[in-house]
């Protein structure tokens, strides 16, 4: 596998652990369930469930004698990543050169045996691993990798709950608890390395209208719909989407300066329009979308915070809804402040 492949496969994998909450001390109790229950089960000193994330091998749950925290290159797990293993089984870490010299071998762990399960997360992505250890050689029978397949199902069903609680029920995007908290996230990622990010606030032209004249449960049905198009728009795996409210969605899209927001703007305006959804209340006599972006590219602008850069989107929202439907309106935080004049879709 190449540099590049090996970056761009630890970017998603780094994305996914944030989306889900992983490289935070988690609160669920279910993980530490799991390594109890693995613990009870398998004749071994410890299990956990490791996160590999940045360049961490972090513990979110362990059961037994405990596991500090590690660099990834000091970890069975990452070798196991690196063959792309769906299960690693070690007997005797001393007589494997791959493992010989690890700091949990020669170190007061004394780590002999290993044992690791890949755990994915709901887009298929590795994220960590399911592991347990033991201070002797040892050998892992068939009816232990099974207890601890099984063990590994727990763990995934778990993050399938995650996900679930991170999602609006009815579009499938995530939710508008969920943006916030990422948004945040994001505008202080784009701070410390200095980049520009991009927020458009989207908002469905008479969809009230639409409602009062189809009925809501239509309106749900096109929701879904307009939900798809723009999601099917969003390329990129660090771009996000979410619902915001009502009739209004929110996408975030970080590294993302002012000329390719301007023509992330028309995409998403155009997705939508091929839709073709009839609107018998609207003037074009179809739903079309407006869309407010704002962008940040200073690091004065970075600096102000989330709620600055949704404010602006918001500014530019309305002043495209001011100029007609179906139009998009781009700011940067800048020419909001009267520094230069906005670009107009």
């Amino acid at each position: 596998m190449t540099p590049e492949i090996d970056e761009r496969r630890d970017a998603a994998r780094d994305d996914t652990i944030e989306t889900l909450g992983l490289h935070e001390p988690s609160a669920y109790e279910g993980f530490q369930e799991v390594t109890n229950l693995l613990l009870a089960a398998l004749d071994v000193d410890l299990t956990a469930f490791t996160v590999m994330y940045e360049d961490m091998q972090i513990v979110r749950a362990g059961a037994g004698a405990a596991l500090p925290d590690r660099p990834r290159d000091d970890s069975f797990c990452q070798v196991a990543l690196n063959a792309g293993d769906d299960i690693l089984l070690v007997e005797d870490a001393r007589r494997d050169a791959r493992f010989a010299d690890l700091p949990l071998v020669t170190g007061q762990a004394g780590i002999r045996a290993y044992a690791g399960a890949a755990v994915h997360a709901p887009n298929g992505l590795v994220v960590g691993y399911l592991c347990a250890l033991h201070g002797q050689p040892r050998a892992f029978s068939a009816a232990d990798i099974g207890v601890l397949q099984d063990a590994r199902k727990l763990l995934e069903a778990a993050l399938l709950l995650l996900e679930a609680a991170l999602l609006d029920p009815l579009t499938g995007v995530f939710n508008r608890r969920y943006f916030d908290d990422r948004f945040d996230r994001e505008i202080r990622r784009a701070y410390r390395h200095l980049a520009p990010i991009t927020l458009f606030l989207i908002d469905i032209d008479d969809f009230r209208a639409y409602n009062d004249l189809m009925g809501q449960k239509q309106g749900d049905v096109v929701l879904k719909q307009i939900a798809m198009a723009l999601q099917g728009t969003i390329r990129r795996g660090g771009d996000l989407i979410a619902r915001f409210s009502g009739g209004q969605f929110v996408v975030v899209l970080p590294d993302t300066n002012a000329g390719y927001a301007e023509l992330l703007a028309e995409r998403l305006r155009n997705a939508v329009a091929e839709l073709e959804l009839e609107h018998p209340g609207a003037s074009s006599r179809r739903l079309t979308i407006s869309c407010g972006g704002a962008v940040a590219q200073q690091t004065r602008d970075l600096a102000a915070g989330s709620s600055l850069v949704l404010a602006v989107a918001e500014q530019a929202l309305y002043q495209a809804r001011r100029d007609g439907e179906d139009g998009s309106v781009v700011h940067t935080i800048s020419e909001a402040f009267g520094r230069g004049d906005s670009a107009v879709i």
